[in-house]
């Protein structure tokens, strides 16, 4: 988790990509073995296992090898096809509490199922609390995609 500073989802007001690639700059991008499998069946060799994970390669100034600039603005080459820790970036959802935050009550999330679960926002991401969308309303659609992943 280097290089994260989660912030619980209520702290957040809003978030829109602002489409600076940081997110794709700076991390790691790990991949389920569904979508390692389907990446490299499609586009050759661009993962790597590093330490029993899977992991997008990185071209050699550490962007992800699918990010692209186009008039100074980053996409994703594979946006339709990007993983799933893509898909829900910013956040970062969790069944526990992060130790040590002590804003529990400030990340919880409550499912209609009665599932309460913690959510995060990765304030490295510089499209936070700069208008688009409200996070609340981006929480729940995050929430569901990570449980259809997840199978939680």
């Amino acid at each position: 988790m280097s290089g994260h500073n989660y912030v619980p989802w209520r702290s957040v007001k809003t978030w829109r990509c602002v489409r600076c690639g940081k997110c794709c700059r700076i991390f790691s991008i790990p991949l389920t073995l569904g979508e390692a499998f389907n990446i490299v069946r499609k586009y050759g060799p661009v993962v790597i296992n590093r330490k029993g994970k899977f992991i997008l390669i990185s071209k050699p100034n550490g962007d992800c090898i699918f990010l692209s600039r186009r008039n100074g603005l980053a996409f994703c080459d594979i946006y339709l096809e990007r993983p799933f820790v893509c898909r829900i970036y910013p956040f970062y959802i969790r069944l526990k509490p992060l130790v040590g935050k002590g804003e529990e009550k400030k990340a919880l999330f409550e499912c209609d199922d009665g599932l309460k679960i913690y959510v995060y926002v990765d304030a490295v991401c510089e499209g936070i609390n700069k208008g688009g969308y409200l996070v609340r309303d981006l929480v729940p659609q995050a929430v569901r995609i990570w449980r259809t992943r997840t199978g939680v």
